[in-house]
């Protein structure tokens, strides 16, 4: 096998930061990276690598050493401050030898002088590569080490009580000890996570998230109220909800008492109770307004929204109530309805950095789709046609497909989905195609920003700040389009219900 498919073979599934000032070096090296790891991250200096290593958790980092704003030496050693175990290669020029005592009491893995051999190159990368496959081997056997354990410890009855229970399930003595865990459970926790609750360091509610609403000590579980037992987990995978049930058995010949506490995943049926109750509070209070609405109350075709060029301080600015705007159909007060946030509020960059990378790679994709979405709607304002529609709406559903995949955000996804099967039903010659033309340009607008703020500069301090304006666009649209004629009346408003 060559010396590149030999890489390829180790380092196909890992991913690499790598930090270079050198602009040809940097992306000729790049361009080489990029044919042996799955996925490849760029940083320009160590500040920016530092910032990128917080926010991906890389397998490797490849980093020079004389860089300005932060050289790599700080860099390294203010990642191996997180992450002593990151594997580091250097590459560096002749002038820099008098770094490598430094870099070997930083644990340095490798280091390769420039101007870079690619045969050595290759040969460094495949040491560095394999040493991580093996440590990841090691983890997973001393994970599976730790199971078994635990497992050996409990009598045939527990062992048949783990097949019994194929949800994740643990089984503890009556005095608190832990006797056993499937498989389940351990595949929902990081392997330090399951040490820690084996060697009883940390209790098992010390593993559920802290929210309002779910349990996070096992003493409050309800007996009597099976459904205010939720439990929140989040992990490197997102989060799950899931409802957790416990009860106690008898087992051996002197009746030992054990306690069994059993997870059942709820995540979708919880996701599908909030956007209901969503849903349902939004369109309720908006018809009692609109009821109390005059019907002389002027209107104007925009929508005042957060731009795109807002900063962090207009995003906050723009959740307070404003001086009165009125636009067709949507009052101010309504518009305070729509306005109402998540009680959880989570900034953009801690919601980012636990989202799998995959994912990311799909939000960042969705610029093209935004500019599709821009010039076909510039184009229907020019021009409005069925067929038009039929491919603003193919573009909106696009959209709500990736943004399902985020659970924070599915109630918006289900909005997008209403909308893009709505717009199909509409006749251009029967209805006010300016107005429509501003209001899909103006929900395009808020999705854009919507993005940005959270998924690309991650400037958000709460991922929600957005979610109202955006649901209240979905809903006007409907609103206003939803008869028959087309018209801007609410004579026809209670047939939504």
């Amino acid at each position: 096998m060559s010396q590149s498919r030999e890489l390829k073979a180790i380092t196909g599934t890992l991913t690499v930061l790598y930090v270079e000032d050198d602009r040809a070096i940097r992306e000729q090296l790049t361009q080489t990276l990029r044919l042996f790891f799955e996925q490849v991250w760029v940083a320009e200096d160590g500040q920016a690598g530092l910032e990128l290593f917080k926010a991906q958790r890389p397998d490797l980092i490849i980093s020079d050493i004389q860089m300005p704003r932060m050289n790599g030496l700080e860099m390294v050693r203010a990642i191996k401050a997180i992450d002593e175990q990151m594997p580091v290669v250097f590459t560096t020029a002749f002038s820099d030898e008098r770094y490598f005592m430094e870099s070997i009491e930083l644990g340095v893995d490798r280091y390769i002088l420039k101007p870079v051999v690619q045969e050595r190159f290759i040969a460094a990368l495949s040491a560095v590569g394999r040493a991580i496959v093996q440590r990841r081997q090691a983890e997973a056997y001393a994970k599976a080490q730790l199971q078994r354990r635990v497992n050996s410890a409990t009598e045939k009855t527990l062992q048949d009580a783990i097949n019994l229970y194929p949800n994740p399930t643990l089984i503890y003595g009556a005095n608190g000890d832990l006797r056993l865990m499937n498989d389940a459970f351990v595949q929902l926790f990081e392997t330090h996570q399951i040490e820690a609750l084996v060697e009883g360091q940390v209790l098992l509610g010390d593993l559920f998230e802290r929210r309002e609403g779910f349990l996070s000590d096992l003493s409050l579980i309800d007996e009597n109220d099976r459904g205010r037992n939720r439990v929140s987990i989040r992990s490197s995978r997102g989060r799950k909800i899931f409802m957790i049930d416990s009860r106690s058995i008898a087992t051996g010949e002197e009746g030992q008492l054990k306690i069994v506490y059993t997870l059942s995943d709820v995540t979708r049926l919880e996701y599908e109770r909030q956007k209901s109750q969503n849903l349902a509070a939004y369109l309720q209070d908006l018809l009692k307004l609109r009821r109390r609405q005059s019907p002389e109350a002027p209107s104007a075709p925009e929508v005042a929204r957060p731009t795109q060029e807002q900063s962090v301080e207009d995003e906050t600015a723009a959740q307070k109530p404003a001086a009165p705007v009125h636009d067709a159909g949507i009052s101010e007060d309504e518009r305070e309805v729509l306005r109402r946030t998540h009680i959880h509020k989570t900034p953009a960059k801690e919601y980012v950095s636990e989202i799998e990378g995959m994912v990311l790679d799909e939000l960042e994709e969705m610029d093209e789709v935004e500019k599709e979405l821009e010039d076909l709607i510039h184009d229907y304002e020019e021009s409005p046609e069925d067929e038009l529609l039929k491919k603003i709406s193919d573009r909106i559903e696009a959209y709500a497909r990736t943004v399902e995949k985020l659970f924070e955000f599915r109630d918006l996804a289900f909005s997008l989905y209403q909308l893009a099967r709505f717009l199909p039903t509409l006749q251009s010659a029967q209805i006010n195609t300016r107005r429509l033309g501003l209001l899909l340009g103006s929900l395009r607008m808020d999705l854009s920003s919507w993005r940005r703020m959270i998924f690309i500069t991650q400037e958000a301090q709460d991922i929600h700040y957005l979610d109202s304006s955006l649901f209240s666009s979905c809903l006007q649209i409907e609103l206003d389009f939803g008869d028959k004629e087309g018209a801007d009346t609410d004579e026809n408003e209670l047939d939504l219900f």
